[in-house]
């Protein structure tokens, strides 16, 4: 019996504290690009006063400089175009990497591109909760399976075997909804944020 209180009350417990495992690490993982992007702000505004100094020495220089200076000027054209390239390339390079599937024009050139971009969406969103579905369906499809077996058989189960599959079948539907619980509307609360 008392195997029996400890799993209804251990089953609720766990699930909800792999439901805060689970929000833990995917709150990690938004603060974690939310650095990246620190970083990425950091990087582009280093680069845009860079590229200003660049441009005001430049003016400086071609406000001051003779005809002799031509060469030097050129270079640091050059230089300025470099460093503006490099910033954009760095600037590319985050930007592909934060999940852009598709360009905005190629999405107006294409209406199947629309459509299959559309599909992307349905199906990013619908994941968690069709996994959350597709785990209460398996359990109840397994219960049903047990039944079915034990019918078809004829078998008889004593009863201390039934009270432990039913007590572990309810230990595991609690685990199942903290789980889903927690962490599905412990993520809507972070979005919100």
């Amino acid at each position: 019996m008392l195997e029996a209180i400890a799993g209804l009350v251990l089953g609720p417990v766990g699930g909800a504290i792999t439901g805060l495992l689970g929000l833990g690490l995917q709150t990690w993982a938004t603060a974690a690009k939310q650095a990246k992007d620190l970083e990425l702000a950091r990087l582009q505004g280093e680069q845009t006063l860079r590229l200003m100094e660049l441009e005001q020495r430049h003016q400086l220089q071609l406000a001051n400089i003779s005809a002799e200076s031509a060469e030097r000027l050129a270079a640091l054209d050059a230089e300025s175009r470099a460093d503006a390239q490099r910033g954009s390339d760095l600037q590319a390079s985050y930007k592909h990497d934060s999940a852009a599937y598709l360009d905005k024009g190629a999405q107006k050139q294409s209406r199947v591109a629309r459509w299959l971009m559309a599909l992307v969406d349905f199906l990013r969103g619908v994941i968690r909760p069709a996994a959350t579905v597709y785990s209460f369906v398996l359990l109840t499809l397994l219960v049903a399976w047990v039944q079915q077996l034990y019918s078809q058989h004829h078998l008889v189960a004593n009863p201390d075997d039934i009270r432990r599959v039913v007590y572990d079948v309810i230990n595991t539907v609690l685990y199942i909804t903290n789980t889903c619980t927690v962490w599905w509307f412990g993520a809507r609360a972070n979005n919100r944020r």
